[in-house]
């Protein structure tokens, strides 16, 4: 099966003989599914091609916990709370 390029797939395609798991939703409102549908359409997809870009896409994002996680890791501030609003205080002062 050939997948046409996506920025959002950083996977490989498996072999013919490779087999991939299954994922299956019941229970979709028929609103939701059509909607679905038409936006496969509109970017040129089949309905299984378009729902796996999706998963791919969710799964790659990072959570709110995680982006917190990196931004103490990344972020160091030598600003204490205390600098800070003697800053904002002074500002309005000047105001």
């Amino acid at each position: 099966m050939s997948r046409a390029p996506n920025r959002f797939t950083t996977w490989a395609s498996p072999d013919d003989n490779a087999r991939m798991p299954d994922v299956t939703i019941r229970d979709v409102p028929e609103p939701i599914l059509r909607g679905l549908e038409r936006k496969a359409a509109r970017n040129e997809k089949d309905l299984q091609t378009y729902q796996l870009d999706l998963l791919i896409r969710e799964a790659a994002r990072p959570t709110l916990g995680a982006m917190l996680n990196r931004l103490d890791r990344e972020v160091h501030s030598t600003l204490s709370t205390n600098d800070v609003l003697d800053a904002i205080d002074s500002g309005r002062e000047r105001a």
